[in-house]
């Protein structure tokens, strides 16, 4: 994930090969990322989606996001919850800066929204935001 590391001084656009994946993946076959902010937001959100111990030969790669889903809500569940992910973004993604971080837990709808709001390190106007929904599954 961190291979942008030191050529973001501006979105790449209209790149010929690509420089990376887009998940999920789809029939037609064009999964490739030609755009820097396309590729960064899709490996964000694919970090804030793993859990650890899930990538083989990455054990330390993730952020266990299901973990605080089960949590009360607390203010140290908050913070917790928002310092795995600066954690995990620092070694993975060093080239980002967190700008904020947005946490709704919904416990009637089994539902926690987390949100970063981020800029690039080399050049701060480049800002994009990530916003994943979990949920138990479970709906009542």
């Amino acid at each position: 994930m961190a291979f942008l590391q030191n050529i973001l001084i501006e979105d790449v656009d209209n790149v010929a090969d690509g420089i990376g994946l887009l998940l999920p993946f789809t029939i037609d076959g064009d999964n490739v990322s030609t755009s820097t902010l396309t590729s960064v937001k899709t490996n964000l959100t694919n970090l804030l989606l793993t859990e650890k111990g899930e990538r083989v030969f990455q054990p330390n790669l993730g952020v266990e996001l299901r973990k605080h889903l089960f949590n009360n809500i607390t203010t140290e569940s908050i913070v917790g919850l928002e310092e795995d992910i600066l954690e995990q973004i620092a070694i993975w993604l060093p080239f980002l800066k967190v700008e904020n971080i947005k946490t709704n837990q919904l416990p009637a709808e089994n539902l926690l929204k987390v949100e970063i709001l981020y800029s690039f390190k080399s050049n701060s106007q480049l800002t994009d935001s990530v916003q994943v929904d979990l949920s138990t599954g479970a709906s009542y």
